[in-house]
């Protein structure tokens, strides 16, 4: 039977030690044939002659590692491989496989397979550092054990801070959320949060302290949201336009969709619909303005405000809206949502209502999950009706394609993150056929 490749996430029955007794190539591959194995040599050069020398049919994995103990290979490999199962052995004179448990098995849960259920994003990333942690523990090696954890601190404190962006608490100083009054509607569009964890990433980058990879993520990030927050504006300072949608108000729109869906995380699903509501209060002024109906200019006495023409005035007079309904009910005469089914308008209506009630707002009234879900289908349900209306689902500037690179800047693999700088560490090297 031929052994495949092995995959991320693969089950591996045996980690077998060749550093210790060699085999010939025929042997390790018919060993390999009927269990999913890793043999472990000392350089690429052995790997290399294993392979080239390979039966054909026959595929084996080999990990190089010189010096690291093989109960610290089984713990590095926990970062990519199910090792749940997996015992360490070598191979005798007469080549029989001897094998053992592996001893600190108890310490060593499936870490790709925990990462396997959840995904990439903050929430999943903070909630395996602890699980990571349990790997490095079991490391003999004591320069293994101090990168490892020096890694894994670094991504944790990372991810919390960056998961406060979005449903924590907030990067900027008292002073800065004070003068937050003084500020035009203009300035208030900016997304200062963002601009603070700017800030945030360079004092990484600039601490030698951080291992170089992790530092090499948080510029990556850094130059990532840059580019995001640059797209905002035109050479001129004006709000720059994508297919006649100002860019702005489709970022702060997918910004809050990802703040709703971290908030459900933790069932605070009161502010998790305030936050889908202000999502959708920001697509309308976007919507607005690309109708033209909206638009930003001097009015009564203060430099910028957002205003919008009101169609029932004698004379198409320009007022400031107070409150979400106004601009709705002037957004609903407009020709991207007379063409949304009538269904979809009737529930936002009925959402405007609820919303007035809420504990957070006028009332007392609190969500749950259930009602929470419902608003969120219909709202992206409404997305989705406008992106075809506006050509969106074409151009590729969705609403859900925006929220989607918003959340990817801070997407990460854990395990593979792990995996692969412990391996540019120390060394290491996984070769598969």
């Amino acid at each position: 039977m031929k052994m495949s490749p092995m995959n991320k996430n693969d089950r591996v029955d045996y980690l077998i030690d060749l550093r210790v007794n060699p085999v010939d190539v025929e042997s390790a591959a018919i060993i390999a044939a009927d269990s999913s194995v890793i043999f472990l040599v000392d350089n690429k050069s052995d790997a290399q002659k294993y392979l080239e020398v390979c039966p054909e049919g026959f595929d084996i994995n080999l990990f190089v590692s010189r010096k690291i103990s093989v109960e610290d290979i089984f713990g590095i490999l926990s970062f990519h491989f199910d090792m749940t199962k997996c015992q360490m052995g070598i191979i005798d004179k007469n080549l029989n496989l001897l094998s053992k448990i592996a001893v600190r098995k108890y310490n060593i849960d499936s870490f790709v397979l925990e990462e396997k259920n959840g995904s990439n994003d903050l929430f999943y990333q903070c909630s395996l550092s602890k699980h990571a942690t349990l790997i490095r523990d079991s490391f003999d090696d004591l320069v293994l054990k101090k990168f490892a954890f020096d890694v894994i601190v670094a991504i944790e404190n990372i991810s919390i801070r960056e998961l406060d962006v979005f449903c924590g608490s907030s990067g900027l100083t008292d002073a800065d959320i004070d003068n937050f009054r003084l500020d035009s509607y203009k300035d208030s569009l900016k997304l200062r949060e963002l601009s603070e964890l700017i800030s945030f990433y360079n004092s990484v980058i600039y601490d030698m302290n951080v291992p170089k990879y992790v530092r090499n993520l948080s510029l990556n990030r850094k130059d990532k949201i840059k580019t995001m927050l640059d797209s905002f504006y035109d050479s001129n300072g004006n709000l720059s336009t994508y297919a006649g949608f100002p860019v702005i108000y489709k970022y702060l729109s997918a910004y809050l969709i990802v703040c709703a869906k971290y908030k459900a995380y933790f069932n605070m699903f009161s502010s998790s619909f305030l936050f889908l509501f202000r999502s959708l209060d920001w697509a309308c002024d976007g919507l607005l303005i690309m109708e033209g109906v909206g638009n930003i200019e001097p009015y009564s006495g203060r430099n910028d405000e957002f205003v919008i023409i009101d169609k029932a005035s004698a004379n198409n007079n320009k007022v400031k809206p107070l409150g979400f309904k106004k601009k709705w009910d002037a957004l609903k005469l407009e020709s991207t949502i007379i063409s949304v089914p009538q269904p979809y308008k009737n529930k936002i209506d009925e959402y405007i209502k609820v919303r007035n009630k809420h504990l957070m707002t006028h009332g007392l009234l609190k969500m749950n999950r259930t009602y929470f879900n419902d608003f969120k289908n219909t709202l992206m349900t409404l997305y989705s009706e406008v992106d075809i209306k506006t050509n969106a689902l074409v151009n590729g500037f969705s609403f859900l394609n925006v929220s989607n690179a918003v959340e990817e800047i801070f997407s990460l693999n854990y395990s593979d993150f792990l995996f692969d700088t412990i391996q540019k560490e120390f060394g290491l090297e996984l070769i598969k056929p």
